[in-house]
């Protein structure tokens, strides 16, 4: 009999070409092992189904790939033979074992047969297995499958209906394509990708994912709860499931607007479309904004509208329109992250009246990161559950079940109201995170410092190059200036912009002794945001330092030198003061969102619990030596000033050249014997690159403290290098508003090899900290979620101003306490740390991709010649563009194409396009803030030069027309030039998808019909597409013109 040979239809070609770029991926094999028990007759059932596998034309089809050509031809000769195999004992197991080790290999196209059926026996009972590829069978022939072979076994004359029919048989219809665009148009066309890049980012090479697949039952009371709340939503049972669903991907992710791939029969077209056999399916995305929906039933709603029209188009091809869906290549990827089906009977079958009972098959490879499939079995349900490794310490299941309780109570429901998270997820949580320590303290700040000076009167205190104070003197100075400021000084608070030195400790200490609350003013402030300030207070005393903001007019200013006369005079006693615990002790002004800066009310208490919570860290001891690193108006200098004094240790003060100067800051730390140091991670990269060897035995520091921003381990190599792990290295993520530290870290070497994220460890003792989404809401265990801290550290809020200190100060539903709203994201790694991801207001977004800019850094810095980096997202040039600004190795200031190239190539190989920087600026250094951070606005911003990336012309690459048509075909695909013409197409970016719109342009622009898609995956850069295209006529290599 001759062989039927036909094109392939848009959902055969989309699945094939899937299989032809990831060779590997066995995530489409389908394997089932039913057990059937009663006494079948297991040789008739061999001779059913071998009939049926005999006259199925779709199970006897290949696809053969003929010059480029792919067609599916189908053999009507070919004669399969059942296997009838007989065991001894119980089988079942063996069965599935073996069907699953099954799955794991490659079924090729081009061989028949692509399916493997057999029936076995063993002494309880007979099995059926059927393993196949998903080119030849979907889940609706699956039903059919099992109607036939009920049928053959029962008449074995019986004709099987619908064999000769397959996929060839119905060719794809066009005629509704228009309105089809701009449904997806409309419900697409604004976001940025359909799929969630976090849950994408575990795909293997194969472009499958590895995870879990669990079977969840419905209770009994569950399946009640949910007939009655469909009823009383009055939808459909598949929209009830999608909704659940569309909740469930959001609680697991963080995101509010989810895309969730609805896997349809694509058999509606054509009354003999449910009888045929093969590969119909068609996956469409569905995307709904959870916010835009009040209530469960309204987002039902929405999703049975949109269903209506999505089940309309379900045989429309969606990638080969995404270019008239998403112009310019906007949109990421066109494929979801998840999928969710409704099964309305359940996936088994009887025969000859024997129920085959379906055994799980073991397998770990996923399609979709998160998946769920919903089986009605009439009286109740069951779904199937399979995600990602990544996702199960968040416990899908468990989040779940818990949204299906929470929205199944027989009537509508606020998606506010809407419990996501389980109680006992949430305490498994705290268990993890909090101590939740009651912590007891000293009456005042100073009562603790005279306590210490009792204790060493003949210890230095503070030392400021030549000068020297100890305990005793120190203490005195301090009661002096505290007497003479109550005489002349009837306000609460006192603002201080001093110099740094020993007076300046003198000086603060006396404004406590008082009695009154120190308002710090860094000298190099600008005078704008001083006077700002002063603004603030009703009356605001200033003591200033010579030549301390000489321009500024303010009327109750206080010389130091004067002050410092004046108290000469005055008795060095103590001065009387009663429990000032909850008496504001300073007043830190820290950078607003509207660009004014907001007074941070810190009590005595807030500060002496952070050296109690501190002390289960820790060892400070009065022989420690601590830096006065940063100025004393970042609240960082709140943990090194008192550090060293209410232990007993010596302060020790650098001059402002010495801070400036990463070598000569080094020395410092040798010659003062340094024992404590505290910096920020940008200042001491500069440090640690100023190190040398001479310094692995002079410098005495045993322990470093990272705060005031994210810390990123790799910046630690030179110090573990030179020091290995005789200094402890701590990470401690903390914010003024909650008194400098909430967490605690200890970072080793192993953090460094396994180059991780920024881990900033567990809440200190008495601190309790929450991950939980915009509405305030837990979030599980892994997904990301703004940080809510309570405890002692929390302070008084913003001085003058009660509508925001309500909006960042809030209480939570059955919470003890005020939660400090920080508007940082973390998430909780399944230790029990925390992984900083950075500011709320600080992503990045660009051509629709989210970018952590750290992460791109830490790329960056990874090239050899690269010692620093700042990478930030320049919205003023023509088109927005990553920005690296570089400090090379060897030769700071240096601008070289070449060693751009090499920088590129490299990172190149670490991120994805979309993450590249598009132009690297050479700086001699990073500037810094008087805080020791980035100063964005120091930076040499590039003025648009109109490039986006590495030129094809750079490095001798072949420019001929050919190669800039190709290369320029594929920028307009992908969206991205950061590519020459030797790199491969699915290693910047490409993906089958693209490979369909590159060989549409192609096509016309080189007037090649003959010119096929399967090309491009032998032809895989520029430079080899090009030549394969380049003929005299236009041609493609091969063939005839």
């Amino acid at each position: 009999m001759p062989l039927r040979v036909a094109q392939l239809t848009a959902a055969q070609r989309r699945l094939y070409l899937h299989q032809k770029v990831f060779q590997n991926d066995i995530s489409h094999n389908l394997a089932y092992v039913f057990r059937i028990t009663g006494g079948i007759d297991s040789v008739r059932l061999r001779d059913a189904v071998e009939r049926f596998v005999r006259s199925n034309v779709a199970l006897n089809t290949v696809f053969v790939d003929r010059d480029g050509d792919v067609r599916a031809v189908h053999d009507p000769g070919l004669r399969y033979e059942v296997p009838l195999v007989t065991h001894r004992g119980d089988v079942s197991e063996l069965l599935r074992d073996r069907l699953g080790r099954r799955l794991r290999q490659e079924i090729p196209a081009d061989r028949w047969p692509l399916y493997e059926y057999t029936v076995e026996t063993d002494d309880h009972a007979t099995y059926l297995t059927l393993f196949m590829s998903h080119l030849v069978c979907d889940v609706f022939s699956f039903y059919n499958i099992g109607r036939e072979i009920d049928r053959l076994y029962r008449d074995p004359d019986a004709t099987v209906e619908g064999a000769a029919y397959s996929p060839a048989d119905f060719p794809d219809d066009v005629s509704d394509t228009g309105r089809a665009v701009e449904f997806f148009r409309q419900m697409l066309g604004g976001l940025p990708s359909l799929a969630l890049e976090h849950l994408e980012a575990g795909r293997t090479p194969e472009g499958t994912f590895e995870g879990r697949h669990v079977w969840v039952p419905f209770e009994t009371g569950l399946t009640r709860a949910v007939d009655a709340t469909i009823t009383a939503l009055g939808v459909r049972k598949f929209s009830f499931f999608l909704g659940v669903h569309m909740l469930l991907l959001g609680t697991l992710t963080g995101s509010r607007t989810v895309t969730v791939g609805v896997p349809l029969g694509n058999r509606r077209q054509d009354p003999l479309r449910p009888l045929a056999f093969g590969y119909f399916v068609n996956t469409l995305p569905l995307a709904v904004d959870l916010d835009a929906h009040p209530t469960f039933g309204d987002l039902c709603r929405a999703i049975e509208t949109r269903m209506a029209s999505l089940i309309r188009y379900e045989d429309f091809d969606l990638a080969a329109h995404a270019e008239a869906i998403f112009p310019g290549g906007t949109v990421s990827r066109i494929l979801p992250s998840s999928s969710c089906t409704y099964y309305r009977e359940q996936l088994a079958f009887h025969i000859g009246g024997h129920q085959a009972e379906s055994l799980h098959v073991p397998r770990s490879d996923l399609v979709h990161p998160l998946v769920t499939r919903i089986e009605d079995f009439g009286d109740t349900y069951g779904c199937h559950l399979a995600y990602t490794h990544a996702l199960e310490p968040s416990d899908p299941r468990d989040t779940l079940l818990t949204t299906l309780r929470s929205v199944a109570r027989g009537h509508d429901v606020p998606l506010t109201d809407v419990t996501r998270v389980s109680a006992g997820h949430v305490e498994h949580i705290d268990r993890m995170l909090n101590e939740h320590a009651d912590l007891p303290t000293e009456a005042s700040l100073h009562a603790l410092f005279e306590r210490r000076a009792a204790e060493h009167p003949s210890r230095i205190a503070v030392e400021y190059e030549g000068d020297r104070r100890t305990y005793r003197e120190l203490d005195e100075h301090a009661n002096r200036i505290a007497r003479r400021l109550r005489a002349v000084i009837p306000s609460d608070h006192v603002a201080i912009a001093v110099d740094r030195g020993c007076d300046l400790i003198a000086v603060l200490l006396g404004v406590l002794k008082a009695g009154k609350t120190y308002v710090p003013l860094d000298p190099a402030a600008p005078e704008a945001r001083v006077r700002h300030i002063i603004d603030q207070f009703d009356a605001l005393p200033l003591i200033t330092g010579p030549a301390v903001f000489p321009d500024l007019a303010h009327e109750d200013r206080i010389a130091l030198d004067t002050l410092l006369a004046d108290c000469a005079g005055e008795p060095s006693t103590p001065v009387p003061a009663g429990d000032l615990r909850d008496r504001t002790a300073y007043v830190i002004f820290t950078s607003g969102s509207t660009g004014k800066p907001k007074g941070v009310q810190v009590t005595h208490a807030n500060v002496l619990r952070l050296f109690l919570a501190a002390d289960r860290h820790f060892t400070f001891t009065a022989d420690d030596t601590w830096c006065l690193f940063h100025s004393y108006a970042f609240d960082f200098a709140v943990w090194e000033m008192y550090g060293a004094l209410l232990y007993g240790g010596r302060l020790v003060i650098p001059d402002e050249a010495v801070r400036k100067s990463p070598r000569q800051f080094a020395d410092f730390l040798a010659e003062t014997g340094v024992t404590v140091l505290n910096q920020t991670p940008s200042a001491f990269h500069r440090l640690s690159q100023s190190l040398e060897e001479r310094h692995a035995d002079s410098v005495r520091v045993r322990c470093v403290v990272f705060g005031g921003e994210a810390l990123r381990f790799e910046i630690l190599s030179r110090w573990f290098e030179l020091f290995g792990t005789r200094a402890e290295i701590v990470n401690m993520y903390g914010i003024t508003e909650t008194t400098v530290h909430v967490t605690h870290y200890r970072v080793t070497p192993k953090d460094l090899a396994e180059a991780g994220p920024s881990v900033i460890g567990k809440p200190l003792a008495d601190l309790e900290i929450r991950i939980v989404d915009r509405d305030l809401r837990p979030v599980p265990v892994g997904v990301p979620g703004e940080m809510l801290i309570a405890g002692g550290g929390v302070s008084q809020g913003y001085l003058g101003q009660p509508g925001l200190t309500a909006q960042r100060f809030v209480r939570l539903p059955g919470a003890e306490g005020t939660f400090y709203r920080s508007g940082d994201l973390a998430r909780l790694l399944p230790d029990g740390n925390l992984v900083y991801l950075g500011r709320m207001d600080q992503q990045v977004q660009l051509r629709g991709y989210r970018i952590e800019l750290g992460e791109v850094e830490t790329a960056v810095r990874a090239v050899p010649a690269v010692t620093d980096c700042a990478v930030l997202l320049d919205e003023q040039a023509d088109e927005p563009r990553l920005v690296a600004f570089v400090v090379r190795h060897d030769s700071p200031g240096r601008n070289d194409r070449a060693d751009d190239r090499t920088i590129r190539a490299l990172v190149k190989d670490r991120l994805p396009h979309y993450m590249l920087p598009s132009l690297y600026v050479t700086v001699d250094a990073l500037p810094l803030t008087i805080n020791g951070k980035i100063d964005t606005a120091a930076l040499p911003w590039p003025q648009d030069e109109g490039g986006t990336g590495l030129s094809l012309a750079e490095g001798g690459d072949d420019t001929s027309p050919a190669v800039a048509t190709v290369a320029r075909i594929w920028r307009e695909v992908l969206g991205h030039s950061e590519f020459g013409a030797d790199d491969r197409f699915f290693d910047i970016g490409g993906t089958s998808v693209h490979v369909l719109q590159v060989h549409e342009r192609l096509c016309t622009q080189f007037d090649a019909p003959d010119f096929d898609v399967i090309d491009l995956f032998e032809h895989t850069t520029v430079r080899e597409l090009a030549a394969h295209l380049d003929k005299p006529t236009g041609a493609v290599a091969g063939s005839t013109a």
